[in-house]
């Protein structure tokens, strides 16, 4: 058994109880109509499962192998998608959703390996512009406006 695997999911178990007590102070609701809490209520126990399941999983499967670290292309490709995943997050209050999308989303279809330049602009604003409208105008999720009103 590792003994990092049981640390990160005792470090979940904690982060899961706050989470938990967090959503505990909205309200429930009712079954036919669930309060603000429903959501966050399953989310955690979904999380809590997970967890239990992965030290179950890790107490009865014995050592693991080693694993090796990233080569080199592996390594530069995840720091490309934590840095487009950083990007978005700083420039999400100041440029809004749709701009602010552009570089993950860009970055991201690069490292997936789709190489010419046309198309990745037409995946790229189709994921944008269908993200803004699913969360933004059907389901009316208010995102942070920015210096350009969207």
């Amino acid at each position: 058994m590792r003994r990092e695997i049981i640390i990160i999911v005792v470090c979940v178990l904690g982060l899961d109880a706050v989470y938990l007590a967090e959503a505990l102070r909205y309200p429930l609701g009712a079954p036919s109509r669930p309060g603000a809490a429903f959501y966050p209520l399953l989310v955690g126990a979904l999380v809590a499962i997970s967890a239990v399941a992965t030290a179950v999983e890790e107490w009865r499967g014995g050592p693991a192998p080693a694993v090796p670290w990233p080569d080199r292309p592996a390594l530069r490709r995840v720091m490309a998608l934590t840095g487009a995943a950083l990007s978005y997050v700083v420039l999400l209050p100041y440029a809004g959703h749709v701009i602010a999308s552009i570089p993950v989303t860009v970055i991201s279809l690069r490292v997936m390996g789709l190489r010419p330049w046309p198309v990745l602009g037409a995946v790229a604003a189709l994921l944008i512009l269908g993200s803004y409208y699913l969360f933004g105008v059907l389901l009316m999720v208010p995102f942070p406006a920015g210096i350009f009103g969207g």
